[in-house]
């Protein structure tokens, strides 16, 4: 939620009236919540997840870590499949290739199988294409036949299995 919120949305999701409100439509325990941050106890969690990302030397979001025995690097901001593959091919010195993606509306469904709720821009990404409209092309017949629900959003929209 607070992924859709942010990158779907452009909510604010540092500051703690939106917080609330999410925690809200998520059905946690608002009261509890609200305790947690009056009482410190949520802050000291995210220090610690901080000095974590500190140690790690994450300096943005996302950021994945790809590790191959003892070997390990990490790809700071979006990242098209290209770059992850590059990243696996360079870390495990070719041992690991990847997979080709097939860029048609039945792998983007197979896909969603597992991922079941995606914004376009995530679509995009996962499948390595070069723009959003690209990635519409194969989406829109999906929406248009029933097989993905778009729901509309401030900046973008995401699509869910029909």
């Amino acid at each position: 939620m607070l992924r859709k919120e942010a990158s779907v949305n452009g909510a604010l999701i540092s500051h703690e009236p939106v917080q609330i409100e999410i925690a809200s439509k998520v059905g946690l325990d608002v009261h509890a919540f609200m305790s947690h941050l009056e009482d410190g106890s949520a802050a000291r969690a995210f220090e610690k997840d901080l000095l974590k990302t500190r140690r790690s030397r994450v300096s943005g979001f996302p950021t994945v870590q790809i590790t191959y025995g003892s070997e390990s690097l990490m790809l700071g901001g979006y990242r098209l499949f290209e770059d992850f593959k590059n990243a696996i091919e360079y870390i495990t010195q070719g041992k690991i290739k990847p997979r080709s993606i097939e860029k048609t509306e039945e792998s983007i469904l197979t896909f969603m199988e597992d991922h079941p709720s995606m914004a376009i821009k995530e679509i995009q990404l996962a499948f390595g294409f070069n723009s959003i409209q690209e990635a519409e092309r194969l989406v829109n017949p999906l929406v248009e036949g029933g097989k993905l629900i778009k729901e509309e959003a401030e900046y973008s929209y995401l699509v869910h299995l029909g």
